[in-house]
C-alpha cells in the first residue's frame, strides 16, 4: 500500500510541475503579447473623450458616430473620438475626469487594463 502512495504522489508532483510549466521564452512572449494589448488598448482609448451634451447635441453626436453611454433626458453622456470632437458643437462639456474613480488608497483609472482585471 505505502509503495502505491508514494508512487501515485510522484506521479502527481511530476505531471504537475511539467504540464503547466512555460520556458522563460514562452512567460516572455506572454508578457510582450499582454503588453501589446494594453498599449492598443491606451491608444484607442486615448483618443475616446466622454462628453456631457443636450439632446441635440446628442442627436447630432450619434448621427457622426458616437455612442451614447447614458441618456438621462436633460443630457446625455456619450463617448466621442477626437475626430467627432473635432466636428462637434462647442458648447459642450467635456467629462473625461468620469475616468477615474478617486479612493482614499488612491485613484483608479478606468480606461486601464489593470481596472478592469478581476
Amino acid at each position: 500500500m505505502v509503495r502505491i502512495s508514494v508512487v501515485a504522489v510522484v506521479a502527481c508532483m511530476v505531471l504537475s510541475c511539467t504540464g503547466g510549466a512555460q520556458s522563460p521564452t514562452e512567460r516572455l512572449s506572454e508578457k510582450q503579447g499582454i503588453a501589446r494589448r494594453e498599449q492598443a488598448l491606451a491608444d484607442r482609448r486615448a483618443s475616446e473623450h466622454k462628453v456631457q451634451a443636450t439632446p441635440e447635441q446628442a442627436q447630432a453626436l450619434v448621427s457622426k458616430g458616437a455612442k451614447v453611454i447614458a441618456d438621462y433626458g436633460a443630457f446625455s453622456l456619450l463617448t466621442v473620438t477626437d475626430a467627432q470632437l473635432a466636428k462637434a458643437d462647442p458648447g459642450l462639456s467635456m467629462r473625461d475626469e468620469y475616468d477615474t474613480i478617486e479612493l482614499n488608497s488612491g485613484t483608479i483609472e478606468t480606461k486601464t487594463a489593470a481596472a478592469h482585471s478581476s
